[in-house]
Order: C-alpha cells, then structure tokens, then sequence
C-alpha cells in the first residue's frame, strides 16, 4: 500500500491549499443546488465488490437514514442465474407526494461478491450485463422515434422523472487493499454506469491506512485509464486531498455499525476513525443527484448510438 506522502512531496503548503478551495468551492456549488429529499427524483444505486466485506450493510445503514421515510422489504430475481437483490425505498413522505408521482423513488441493487464462485468472472459478466440490459429497457422507451436527438434524450434522462431503467450510479467497495481482480471489475462496469469507489469498514483501519488506501486506489485506477465519478473534482484534484489528508471525498471512507462505537466495546481508549458516509449520503442524494442521471444518460447515448450502427 503506498504511503501517506508529506506537504512536500504532495506539493507543499500552497498546494494543499489549492486543493483545499476547490474542494470548498466544490462543496458550496454542491449547496447551492442541493435538492431536498422529496425532490430527489428517481434514482438507481448498485453495490458491487467481493464477497463477505459488508455491501449488503452498506446498503442496509442507507435505509435506516432520516432521509427514507419509507422502504419495502428486498426482492431478489435472477439475471443470467446470477441472484440480484432489489430493494425499493422513499425519500417523499405522504403529504408531499404528487398526483400520479411514483412514491417509490430510490432502489438499491444488491449484487453478489465475485468471490462466491471460483471463477470470478462468472459473478463479474453477469453483473456487467445486468448493467447493459437496463440500458436495453430504456431504450424501448424511445425506440419508436429511431432519429430523437441525443440531447433530447440526456435531457429526459437527468430529469429525474423516471423515464429509465438503467442504474445511475454503482459503489464499488473495497476492504483493506486493492487487488488486481478489482481493477478488472471496475474497468468493465465503468462504460455502463458511474462508478464511485469506497472504502469499507474503515474503522479497522488507522487513520493514515485509510487514506494510504485511498491513494493506491486512485493511482491503480489512473494507471488502468478508469474514469470513476468524483463528485465535482477531478482524477488528480483526488489524488492531492488523499494526500493532504483531506476527508470528505472519493474514495469515501465509511464504517456501518450504529451501535459499537469507533473504540470497539466498552473500556477501550477510544480511536480516532474516518467515517465519511456523511458526505456520500449528501453528494449521491442531495449535491450531484442531476449530475449523476445526466452523465449515466450520456453514457446510454453512446451505447444506443453504437447497437444502432
């Protein structure tokens, strides 16, 4: 794992403080236009990762947010033979749903670890063609007028009004360290779906780990030509706040326990941790939530114009 560079080799103290305004001014951007929850709009978030490090966890502490009013219980199909889990939630309450407006505006989708069979593979192709087969659902909607225009169609799609079925965005966790299998994964997922990093269980690692982890995760994925999605900051912008030491942005850092504090139990001197679910809650559904249905949508554009070829 790559080391925690200091101010100098990051680029000294002038450096850091680029970073640092543009994460700021990043962040007021992000304020300024953040929807309220019941004016989320439709979104489609997937889990993916290896086996047994906490997805379904992840997903479970989103639904306990003060944000979903509403949730109903998981339903799992089957895509390829491969089980998918499903769960749909609200972010409206009762009294501010609209005439005709579905309640039911966010879904999670829930994919098995790569490592539950021996051949990774063969949880990691079924994955990338559930991604592209929604992408098929939601070209039915606009496959009668063959010559609508791509900006038509972006423009529908980030509306927010639920005219897709594609996923808008895809967290892809990492524990610990990053292996080449991951790499491989994320490179397939990336043309169908942003793609945003994370780091779980954070609180078994040291502060300095965490943010050593986030850098060698960066620089793999820069050194395979992998876009993920960075919330408003670039590749590189991302690379120099791990290096600062600046929390807050991709990847984001969580842990999931509500119950045990980030001492561990009781009696313990309790430990400094980085838990950034916070900030991931607030940039998926409030800051960048248009941003995210309008880059997916770009990306269905170039996939609907090449099967078109």
């Amino acid at each position: 794992m790559n080391k925690l560079t200091n101010g100098s080799d990051a680029g000294g103290p002038d450096k850091r403080s680029d970073v640092r305004r543009k994460l700021a001014a990043v962040n007021a951007r992000r304020a300024g236009r953040a929807r309220v929850p019941s004016n989320i709009g439709m979104l489609k978030i997937a889990v993916a990762g290896d086996t047994g490090i906490g997805k379904t966890s992840l997903i479970s502490h989103f639904l306990q947010i003060a944000e979903v009013v509403e949730r109903l219980d998981p339903a799992t199909f089957d895509h390829l033979t491969l089980p998918i889990r499903s769960t749909l939630c609200s972010t409206i309450p009762d009294a501010e749903l609209h005439t005709g407006e579905e309640k039911f505006n966010v879904t999670f989708y829930d994919t098995p670890g790569f490592g539950t069979k021996p051949d990774a593979m063969a949880t990691i192709r079924p994955v990338t063609d559930f991604l592209l087969s929604q992408f098929g659902k939601t070209n039915k909607i606009f496959s009668r007028e063959k010559t609508i225009p791509d900006g038509v169609i972006m423009k529908l799609l980030s509306g927010g009004t639920g005219a897709h079925s594609h996923v808008d965005v895809l967290l892809y966790c990492f524990l610990h360290r990053v292996k080449p299998v991951d790499i491989e994964y994320i490179k397939r997922l990336h043309p169908a779906v942003n793609v945003v990093p994370i780091i779980i269980k954070s609180d078994t690692l040291r502060p300095s780990d965490v943010f050593a982890l986030k850098i060698s995760i960066l620089e793999d994925l820069q050194k395979a030509d992998i876009k993920i999605y960075g919330f408003g900051l670039s590749h590189s912008d991302l690379i120099d706040l791990a290096n600062a030491g600046v929390s807050g942005t991709v990847p984001f850092a969580v842990w999931n326990s509500k119950v045990l504090g980030p001492s561990g139990g009781p009696g313990e001197e309790e430990r400094p941790v980085v838990n950034e679910f916070e900030a991931l809650k607030n940039s998926l559904l409030h800051g960048h939530v248009d941003d995210l249905r309008g880059l997916t949508g770009e990306k269905f554009v170039r996939w609907r114009n090449a099967e078109r070829r």
